[in-house]
Protein backbone atom coordinates (compact mmCIF):
# COMPACT_ATOMS: atom_id res chain seq x y z
CA UNK A 1 0.00 0.00 0.00
CA UNK A 2 2.75 2.55 1.02
CA UNK A 3 4.35 2.03 -2.58
CA UNK A 4 0.84 3.14 -4.26
CA UNK A 5 0.92 6.37 -2.40
CA UNK A 6 4.25 7.49 -3.42
CA UNK A 7 3.61 6.62 -6.74
CA UNK A 8 0.31 8.51 -6.61
CA UNK A 9 1.70 11.25 -5.60
CA UNK A 10 4.04 11.24 -9.00
CA UNK A 11 2.13 9.60 -11.40
CA UNK A 12 3.54 12.74 -13.83
CA UNK A 13 7.43 10.95 -13.60
CA UNK A 14 8.50 8.57 -16.86
CA UNK A 15 7.96 5.21 -15.14
CA UNK A 16 11.99 4.80 -14.63
CA UNK A 17 12.14 7.87 -12.45
CA UNK A 18 8.98 7.17 -10.39
CA UNK A 19 10.92 4.24 -9.65
CA UNK A 20 13.82 5.98 -8.73
CA UNK A 21 12.06 7.60 -6.28
CA UNK A 22 10.14 4.63 -5.05
CA UNK A 23 13.35 2.76 -4.71
CA UNK A 24 15.52 5.92 -3.05
CA UNK A 25 11.65 5.97 -0.58
CA UNK A 26 11.44 2.80 0.48
CA UNK A 27 14.79 0.48 -0.02
CA UNK A 28 17.89 2.28 -0.65
CA UNK A 29 19.28 5.49 0.89
CA UNK A 30 21.37 6.43 -2.62
CA UNK A 31 21.78 5.38 -5.87
CA UNK A 32 25.01 5.89 -8.01
CA UNK A 33 26.82 3.81 -10.52
CA UNK A 34 29.47 1.44 -9.04
CA UNK A 35 33.26 3.05 -10.61
CA UNK A 36 36.05 0.37 -10.88
CA UNK A 37 39.80 2.00 -10.85
CA UNK A 38 42.25 -0.26 -12.59
CA UNK A 39 44.64 2.35 -13.45
CA UNK A 40 47.01 3.42 -10.34
CA UNK A 41 50.12 5.35 -11.84
CA UNK A 42 51.38 8.60 -10.52
CA UNK A 43 48.92 10.67 -13.42
CA UNK A 44 45.77 8.48 -12.27
CA UNK A 45 46.14 9.10 -8.75
CA UNK A 46 46.36 12.37 -9.32
CA UNK A 47 43.44 12.83 -11.76
CA UNK A 48 41.03 9.98 -10.90
CA UNK A 49 38.97 12.48 -8.40
CA UNK A 50 38.62 14.77 -10.99
CA UNK A 51 37.59 11.96 -13.77
CA UNK A 52 34.68 10.98 -10.97
CA UNK A 53 33.46 14.67 -10.94
CA UNK A 54 33.22 14.53 -14.59
CA UNK A 55 31.30 11.66 -14.88
CA UNK A 56 29.30 13.12 -12.17
CA UNK A 57 28.69 16.14 -13.68
CA UNK A 58 27.53 13.78 -16.93
CA UNK A 59 24.98 11.95 -15.20
CA UNK A 60 23.76 15.11 -13.21
CA UNK A 61 23.11 16.84 -16.57
CA UNK A 62 21.29 13.65 -18.46
CA UNK A 63 19.32 13.45 -15.23
CA UNK A 64 18.28 17.16 -15.11
CA UNK A 65 17.47 17.36 -18.61
CA UNK A 66 14.75 14.97 -18.29
CA UNK A 67 13.42 17.41 -16.40
CA UNK A 68 13.62 19.74 -19.26
CA UNK A 69 12.17 17.06 -21.70
CA UNK A 70 9.06 17.26 -19.53
CA UNK A 71 8.69 21.12 -19.36
CA UNK A 72 9.31 21.19 -23.27
CA UNK A 73 6.33 18.55 -23.82
CA UNK A 74 4.17 19.75 -21.16
CA UNK A 75 1.25 17.40 -22.07
CA UNK A 76 -0.42 15.92 -19.50
CA UNK A 77 1.10 13.83 -17.63
CA UNK A 78 -1.17 11.66 -15.80
CA UNK A 79 -4.37 14.24 -15.73
CA UNK A 80 -1.51 17.00 -14.50
CA UNK A 81 0.75 19.23 -16.59
CA UNK A 82 4.39 19.26 -15.39
CA UNK A 83 5.35 22.49 -13.90
CA UNK A 84 9.06 24.34 -12.98
CA UNK A 85 8.25 23.41 -9.44
CA UNK A 86 8.42 20.24 -10.21
CA UNK A 87 12.09 20.31 -10.23
CA UNK A 88 11.89 19.69 -5.99
CA UNK A 89 11.30 16.03 -7.07
CA UNK A 90 14.54 16.05 -9.14
CA UNK A 91 16.34 17.65 -6.69
CA UNK A 92 15.45 15.29 -4.03
CA UNK A 93 16.58 12.28 -6.12
CA UNK A 94 19.48 13.90 -6.51
CA UNK A 95 20.84 14.64 -3.27
CA UNK A 96 20.64 10.91 -3.01
CA UNK A 97 23.03 10.49 -5.60
CA UNK A 98 26.41 8.80 -4.55
CA UNK A 99 28.35 7.05 -7.09
CA UNK A 100 30.36 4.01 -5.41
CA UNK A 101 33.85 4.07 -6.10
CA UNK A 102 35.92 1.03 -5.78
CA UNK A 103 39.69 1.61 -5.66
CA UNK A 104 42.58 -1.15 -4.05
CA UNK A 105 45.71 -1.17 -6.19
CA UNK A 106 46.21 -4.46 -4.86
CA UNK A 107 42.93 -6.35 -5.83
CA UNK A 108 42.61 -4.23 -9.02
CA UNK A 109 45.46 -2.22 -10.74
CA UNK A 110 45.58 -3.72 -14.52
CA UNK A 111 42.65 -5.99 -13.64
CA UNK A 112 40.93 -7.64 -16.52
CA UNK A 113 37.28 -7.04 -17.21
CA UNK A 114 36.49 -10.63 -15.92
CA UNK A 115 38.06 -10.01 -13.07
CA UNK A 116 35.92 -7.27 -12.22
CA UNK A 117 32.69 -8.30 -13.53
CA UNK A 118 33.24 -11.79 -11.11
CA UNK A 119 34.35 -8.87 -8.41
CA UNK A 120 30.95 -6.80 -9.22
CA UNK A 121 28.61 -10.12 -9.50
CA UNK A 122 29.67 -10.99 -6.03
CA UNK A 123 29.16 -7.93 -4.37
CA UNK A 124 25.69 -7.58 -5.92
CA UNK A 125 24.97 -11.70 -4.58
CA UNK A 126 26.15 -10.85 -1.31
CA UNK A 127 23.75 -7.99 -1.04
CA UNK A 128 21.09 -10.25 -2.37
CA UNK A 129 20.56 -7.71 -5.42
CA UNK A 130 20.76 -9.33 -8.57
CA UNK A 131 18.64 -7.64 -11.16
CA UNK A 132 16.62 -5.56 -8.57
CA UNK A 133 17.49 -2.59 -9.98
CA UNK A 134 19.99 -0.59 -12.46
CA UNK A 135 22.12 0.06 -9.68
CA UNK A 136 23.07 -3.23 -9.33
CA UNK A 137 22.99 -4.29 -12.84
CA UNK A 138 25.95 -2.81 -14.25
CA UNK A 139 29.38 -0.98 -13.33
CA UNK A 140 31.94 1.22 -14.96
CA UNK A 141 35.34 0.66 -15.16
CA UNK A 142 38.42 3.49 -15.39
CA UNK A 143 41.30 2.16 -16.50
CA UNK A 144 44.24 3.67 -18.62
CA UNK A 145 42.61 3.81 -21.88
CA UNK A 146 39.30 5.50 -20.69
CA UNK A 147 41.23 7.71 -18.01
CA UNK A 148 43.38 9.45 -21.11
CA UNK A 149 40.11 9.69 -23.11
CA UNK A 150 38.91 11.45 -19.99
CA UNK A 151 41.47 13.42 -19.04
CA UNK A 152 40.46 16.32 -21.37
CA UNK A 153 36.48 15.93 -21.95
CA UNK A 154 34.97 19.04 -21.18
CA UNK A 155 32.49 19.65 -18.09
CA UNK A 156 28.60 20.39 -19.12
CA UNK A 157 27.10 23.61 -18.17
CA UNK A 158 25.60 23.58 -14.65
CA UNK A 159 21.83 23.70 -15.40
CA UNK A 160 19.62 26.33 -13.79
Amino acid sequence: MSQLQSSYQYLWLPYHLATLYDWLKFSEPSWGFTIYRTTYTPQSNASFPAIVDLMTAYVKDEFYKEHEDLLENSRLRQGRTVTADDIAVFDKMWAKYEPRVIQDAAQFDNASIDQIRAHYEGWVEERDMADRFPDYRMFIVIDEESLQSLLNATIPEERQ
